[in-house]
């Protein structure tokens, strides 16, 4: 353990120095504006307190609008700085939970570095998107579980069923990943079944998250931006929050070639997200956990796997977005992973052979940014959306409807 990982505040500190490089890398590559498809859509929810397309992302929504309060001037550049802030706290919350597992700070700093330089990650976390929350979510999930099982129950459980709440009433795919995390911690604290008064604070915390959902019929009776007709309603408020008109769309590829061209197609995502090296040293890193944290090992491959086959079988064209929870925890398991290997390196092998993994890794994050930052910078100058929107406003006569 390092010495680091030994002192509460050392800890702060480093989160912190994370926090801060996260942010600036992800600000100096910020949107400037306006922008089209859902990025848009989310900037015009948030600065009008309106309703999003189902499942709705009231929590997103209240906090977006909040952002927007502190550049009332720009309300969608606003927007995306949310976006900004929220996936600096998950790339940070991501390092936590690596260097938890591992007890060493550089597995907090590879997992961080490697979640937040990944092209899909970085890309949404310039511009209004419902990505970062649901990374932070599950981060937090991953490391409040990881805390549970460590203290046998003592901390951590609250906080981690108000984050799986939270979590859930933002985005339901994350139950995914979250059935490994919940089966990590029913084996991990013992007799947790069995003492029913801490299951209902754990239950009451659980149901707390869910508190945002009361947001959509409130804005949804008042009539609110792009709230669908009937969502004060019982009926029109189930519809919307469970997305039952994209039911048709889950597990949509399932034949035999279809799953076989999807596993193709993982493949070729993984092989943009992260260059060979990353998916050598994560694959590497995964197996040595399921060799010496077995069960820890098993809850970030069982989050991998189930959430991966959802969304490879859900019929979208975000597939590299919808995989961000997958990232996540391919990132904990690197880090956390990597240290693993290179102890037993140091023991078994040759004491050199230990710094040479992180150094290896450190060495494929640099890479993949250097690979991913000058399309970043290109997104980041590009001011065609707004172009476009004020060539149209300036030619629409008064009184004018103008379609998107």
């Amino acid at each position: 353990m390092s010495v680091t990982d030994a002192f509460p505040t050392r800890r702060l500190r480093l989160d912190l120095a994370v926090f801060l490089a996260a942010l600036l890398l992800y600000v100096l590559t910020l949107s400037p504006g306006v922008l089209p498809a859902d990025a848009g859509e989310f900037q015009l929810v948030a600065a009008r307190l309106g309703v999003a397309h189902p499942p709705g992302y009231p929590l997103y929504t209240l906090f977006g609008w909040a952002f927007t309060l502190l550049i009332p001037t720009d309300p969608a550049r606003a927007v995306n700085l949310f976006s900004a802030a929220t996936m600096a706290l998950a790339v940070t919350m991501t390092g936590r939970a690596a260097r938890r597992l591992s007890g060493n700070t550089t597995a907090g700093l590879i997992a961080a570095a490697a979640l937040a330089v990944t092209p899909s990650v970085w890309v949404t976390a310039t511009q209004a998107s419902i990505r970062p929350l649901t990374a932070l979510f599950l981060a937090l999930c991953v490391d409040y579980a990881l805390l549970a099982v460590r203290s046998k129950g003592r901390r951590g459980l609250p906080a981690l069923a108000l984050a799986a709440g939270l979590g859930l009433s933002h985005h339901p795919s994350l139950a995914f990943p979250g059935i490994a995390i919940f089966l990590y911690v029913m084996l991990g604290v013992p007799g947790l079944l069995r003492q029913p008064r801490r299951w209902l604070l754990l239950v009451g915390c659980l149901l707390a998250g869910f508190l945002p959902w009361l947001y959509l019929p409130v804005r949804g009776s008042m009539g609110a931006a792009l709230a669908p007709d009937g969502l004060a309603s019982w009926p029109g408020f189930w519809n919307h929050v469970l997305a039952r008109g994209f039911g048709g769309d889950f597990f949509y590829f399932r034949t035999p070639v279809e799953l076989l061209d999807r596993v193709r197609v993982w493949w070729n995502i993984l092989q943009l997200e992260w260059n060979l090296p990353l998916l050598v040293l994560g694959l590497a890193g995964l197996l040595a956990l399921l060799w010496r944290e077995r069960r820890a090992g098993l809850m970030l491959a069982g989050g991998i796997a189930l959430h991966s086959v959802v969304t490879l079988t859900y019929r979208a064209p975000q597939t590299v977005e919808y995989l961000i929870p997958a990232y996540v925890l391919m990132a904990i398991s690197l880090g956390a992973g990597l240290t693993v290997l290179a102890e037993a390196f140091s023991t078994h092998v040759h004491r050199l052979m230990g710094p040479v993994l992180p150094l290896t890794a450190a060495l494929g994050v640099g890479l993949l940014a250097v690979h991913t930052l000058p399309s970043l910078r290109t997104l980041a100058a590009d001011t065609s959306t707004r172009g476009q929107l004020e060539a149209v406003l300036d030619s629409a006569p008064g009184g004018a409807t103008v379609l998107a």
